[in-house]
């Protein structure tokens, strides 16, 4: 079922907030965007429930586990003294932002290109703000770090979340084999 534009450009606030909240007080803030992350699943209907989990989980999974790897190399350092785990408040804004694809940031993947190059522009000067408010830290010459950012969320829009949240092809009614 497709989702009103109501919703929608709540739900494009309503995670522009969270970023905000995060990026200026990181685990002061989780509560707060931890409740919008619940609020959205009420207002989603039953039979969306699934494929939201679906997209949330992946894409979150996956955001966190580069982000855990960029943490690791020390490449962007998230504030925490712990070189392996992201702090939470990471965790949760991967949440935030998962809540948006299938929602607000739908029409990005209608084509491949588009999801890639908003992928690319978007993913990487989120990480830009976030260094430049002292959130994150980078070890490495800025423009190396937005370069692999800007190559690496491009991929991930443009391969993975494309196929993920795009329109199958395929009927939405598929013909039964046994029947013909």
């Amino acid at each position: 079922m497709e989702r009103s534009a109501a919703f929608k450009i709540w739900n494009a606030i309503i995670f522009q907030l969270s970023w905000w909240l995060i990026a200026y007080w990181q685990n002061k803030a989780v509560l707060i965007v931890l409740f919008f992350i619940t609020l959205h699943f009420f207002l989603i209907s039953i039979e969306n429930l699934k494929q939201e989990l679906k997209i949330v989980f992946y894409s979150a999974g996956i955001g966190v586990f580069f982000d855990t790897l960029l943490n690791t190399l020390q490449i962007i350092k998230f504030g925490n003294e712990n070189t392996f785990f992201l702090p939470f408040w990471m965790i949760v804004l991967w949440l935030a932002f998962s809540i948006t694809l299938n929602n607000s940031l739908k029409w990005v993947f209608k084509s491949k290109i588009f999801a890639f190059s908003l992928g690319a522009c978007g993913g990487s000067l989120s990480y830009w703000a976030a260094y430049k408010l002292n959130t994150i830290n980078i070890a490495l010459p800025i423009w190396q770090v937005l370069s692999l950012l800007f190559l690496a969320w491009g991929l991930f829009f443009g391969l993975f979340l494309y196929r993920l949240i795009s329109p199958s092809p395929v009927s939405q009614h598929p013909v039964n084999s046994r029947l013909g």
